[in-house]
């Protein structure tokens, strides 16, 4: 049965490396877990591949230690969030990432936040074992009341790939928020995060004013722009039926006018090594969206 279990996983991974790999040239196709995953994995239950083995056994030592020393976790749970396969920097060929959020699990209030694990595996021949790649544990602490993001995987360009992190927070209101994960170096790094939505009533206006309702959303996707990666753009929409929310004063977005002044509606951000930097800013109104754009409202 392991042996089975291997060649279905190469196989499903040669598969979805056509795809990912072409993503890497054009516009960029997210990658689909090569295993559905529905449970919660703890430590000490049975994982479901030689990667999760070893995936799990790095999870176990590094948490041991923390639990060791503070009283207040107790037994924590590791879930993994999704198996996808992506562009190896080094080798040209393809790898496995599995991406897992751990918590204790008595930690769900609405302060408390998982973990994010990410590790790549470079795929073995013949009955040799998965060789690890990158175990970057605890990369990212994101997501609300103990519940992890949603999250995406992107092909990049230049053999490199990145993964999107979306989550809702809530209080007297919806807040939503993107993070953008990439390997560095090594370890995966956040090279990018923003609030890209809202849903809450404020007082709007002089003397006391009066409620309104605040809602916008922002949609994003990544383009080739005119480095060797792709670039991040960001639209914002319902802007347009809320006008102080245009506002260059008093309205939310007064901090980070565009060059003639006004409130950006379309942002495009480009990544230095390091960070994705905004290099463009304007004021748009929304376009047309086919594939490839995706928001809170189209989160799967």
């Amino acid at each position: 049965m392991h042996t089975l279990n291997l060649v279905v996983s190469r196989s499903l991974a040669a598969l979805s490396a056509v795809v990912l790999l072409s993503g890497c040239e054009r516009t960029p196709t997210p990658t689909t877990p090569t295993t559905a995953v529905a449970k919660a994995d703890t430590v000490g239950m049975a994982a479901q591949s030689a990667e999760e083995i070893a995936a799990l056994q790095r999870l176990k030592t590094h948490w041991s230690a923390t639990t060791a020393t503070d009283s207040s976790f107790g037994q924590m749970q590791h879930v993994l969030l999704g198996r996808h396969v992506v562009p190896g920097t080094q080798d040209g060929g393809t790898h496995l990432l599995l991406v897992y959020a751990s918590r204790p699990v008595t930690h769900d209030c609405s302060a408390c936040v998982p973990d994010l694990s990410f590790f790549e595996f470079q795929p073995e021949s013949g009955q040799a074992a998965p060789s690890l790649v990158m175990a970057s544990l605890a990369a990212a602490s994101l997501g609300y009341a103990g519940e992890p993001p949603h999250h995406r995987v992107h092909a990049l360009g230049n053999k490199r790939y990145g993964v999107s992190l979306f989550w809702n927070e809530y209080g007297q209101g919806i807040y939503s928020s993107l993070a953008l994960l990439t390997p560095i170096n090594g370890q995966m790094r956040e090279v990018f995060a923003e609030q890209i939505g809202a849903n809450h009533d404020q007082v709007v206006g002089a003397h006391g004013g009066e409620f309104t309702s605040v809602h916008w959303k922002t949609l994003y996707r990544f383009s080739p722009g005119s480095a060797s990666l792709q670039d991040l753009h960001l639209e914002r929409h319902f802007l347009a039926g809320k006008r102080f929310l245009l506002d260059t004063k008093t309205g939310p977005f007064a901090a980070e006018l565009t060059s003639d002044g006004r409130v950006p509606t379309h942002m495009v951000y480009r990544f230095d090594g390091q960070r994705y930097q905004r290099v463009l800013a304007s004021q748009r109104a929304p376009q047309h969206h086919g594939e490839h754009w995706w928001s809170s409202d189209l989160e799967e």
